[in-house]
């Protein structure tokens, strides 16, 4: 892979009356044969209390790799 490029898939969500008919995973699906087809690498960002997520994309064959921290700046009102 030479210069490698990243490509990030993150903040995706499925509205509650749309959820259980595979949308969630059709977008994972179509957005990463997208990245791969550039000979880049897929990743994600997902909230750890988030099981059913991290359910999904291991059986999609992603691997946990790690975990990231995260600092919000607010300005101030």
């Amino acid at each position: 892979m030479q210069n490698c490029i990243f490509g990030s898939l993150g903040n995706l969500v499925v509205l509650p009356e749309y959820r259980k008919h595979g949308l969630g995973k059709y977008m994972i699906s179509s957005l990463t044969s997208k990245v791969l087809e550039r000979d880049s690498v897929a990743f994600i960002h997902v909230a750890q209390d988030n099981a059913l997520s991290i359910k999904i994309h291991k059986e999609m064959g992603f691997k946990f790799c790690g975990v990231f921290a995260y600092k919000v700046l607010i300005p101030d009102s």
